[in-house]
């Protein structure tokens, strides 16, 4: 073979690895870039819980079967962490400058306890759609010089459907955006969905699961 065969020859390789590597990089972007942005309304419905629980300073832990809760005296001077603690007036005493007080934590891992125990019965999977504190409202019913109390417990909260999004990833991956769309408003509990695809222009869903993002509201 001439060396200008060779040369030849040397610059076709060269140039069929370049295409090749070109298409290898955007089959890569083409299948990695697009994003999805899954908005699912899905119905609620109430889930209304009313418990008596024992604020008990000897409590190490949440017992749950016992609806006890750990509590601690402190002082008004030497308590500072107030957003990780509940504080009820009722629970103050003004004599002794102290009030018993006890873990936010606590009581959402009762209250989800008992959501959970609730919900078992159901037909359907459930989930409570996040607990909201604020809106608790508990009342003193009787408290001791020995670091305890009775509160009563009332909340309401929004319960949905679970929903297995790595099943729902699977399906309706790379279909266009219209025909997922309607995939996934004809499963139960489902009632408006908003999909926002990156880049824009592209209809269609991901290839990869781990490119779409789900966001439930009621």
């Amino acid at each position: 073979m001439s060396d200008s065969s060779k040369m030849e020859y040397r610059f076709v390789s060269f140039r069929l690895f370049i295409a090749g590597f070109a298409i290898l990089i955007a089959l890569f972007l083409f299948s990695w870039i697009p994003s999805a942005h899954i908005d699912l309304t899905v119905n609620s419905e109430p889930l209304i819980v009313s418990f008596e629980m024992l604020l008990d300073q000897s409590a190490k832990s949440v017992l749950f079967n016992l609806d006890t809760i750990p509590a601690q005296i402190v002082s008004f001077s030497m308590f500072k962490n107030k957003k990780e603690y509940i504080i009820i007036d009722d629970l103050k005493s003004e004599e002794s400058n102290t009030m018993l007080v006890f873990k936010q934590s606590d009581i959402k891992e009762l209250i989800a306890y008992k959501a959970d125990e609730l919900l078992k019965g159901s037909e359907a999977e459930k989930q409570v759609f996040g607990f909201h504190p604020d809106s608790w409202e508990i009342r003193v019913l009787k408290k001791d010089i020995l670091g305890s109390a009775t509160v009563l417990v009332f909340i309401q909260e929004e319960v949905i459907l679970e929903y297995d999004f790595k099943n729902l990833k699977d399906v309706i991956r790379f279909k266009s955006a219209r025909e997922a769309k309607n995939m996934l408003t004809s499963i139960s509990g489902i009632k408006h969905v908003k999909i926002d695809l990156f880049p824009p222009l592209y209809q269609r869903l991901p290839v990869f699961g781990g490119r779409m993002s789900f966001f439930v509201h009621p």
